[in-house]
């Protein structure tokens, strides 16, 4: 057995998850207002309209929005169209 693969999770302890839950709650709550996003438009409506309406009114970007309803919803095909609409990756590494 002196060959076989050693798997170590660094995110299998509970407090891993409870860092990695801080972590992402304050990430949210960076790019909108808590009190705002609980009951936000684009969770009722969910148009591309919605989200960049919504986006605006919280000084974001509408990619960061679509992403967060993404994740929150758990469908990361919604909103492909927003997200993909801007590369990241050529303006990161622009020579």
């Amino acid at each position: 057995m002196l060959n076989a693969p050693v798997f170590f999770d660094v995110e299998s302890g509970a407090e891993q998850d409870e860092i990695e839950k801080a972590a992402n709650r304050l990430a949210k709550d960076s790019i909108v207002e808590r009190r705002s996003w609980r009951s936000c438009a684009p969770k009722y409506d969910t148009s591309d309209g919605a989200v960049h309406t919504y986006a605006a009114e919280q000084g974001v970007h509408s990619s960061l929005v679509a992403g967060l309803l993404r994740k929150e919803f758990g469908n990361y095909a919604r909103y492909s169209s927003i997200v993909n609409e801007f590369d990241v990756r050529a303006e990161i590494f622009r020579v």
